[in-house]
């Protein structure tokens, strides 16, 4: 099962099979050549070099940053407004704003959303 993965992975991520043995054939040869183990200890031993040797391969997709924008400075550094995007994902975060202030921002975002969702 647990070479069956690994040979799964390195096929999705585009490596061979025969990477991953050149990799750790060092290794494989120092286990072995280890004596007092069990069969079964050999096993998992290499299995183990298998399963770690695999995941050095395979690179992870390096995930997107968010990126955060002002949308205006204030003097007070609890406060603040701004643009938080990563992906096709947005958010606006205030903190520390009037109530006035949050009802007109919520009158305006509900009114574009109406314009631009509703046809």
């Amino acid at each position: 099962k647990a070479l069956l993965q690994a040979a799964d992975k390195l096929s999705e991520s585009g490596q061979s099979v025969e990477a991953l043995i050149k990799s750790i054939s060092r290794e494989i040869d120092v286990v072995c050549a280890r004596e007092g183990l069990a069969e079964d200890e050999l096993k998992n031993h290499i299995l183990r070099l298998i399963r770690q040797g695999s995941q050095t391969l395979i690179k992870e997709p390096e995930k997107d940053k968010t990126q955060a924008t002002a949308l205006w400075s204030f003097a007070d550094k609890d406060r603040f407004a701004r643009k938080k995007v990563r992906g096709r994902m947005f958010s606006y975060e205030f903190n520390r704003q009037s109530k006035e202030l949050q009802e007109e921002l919520d009158k305006v975002i509900t009114e574009t959303l109406k314009k631009y969702l509703n046809r």
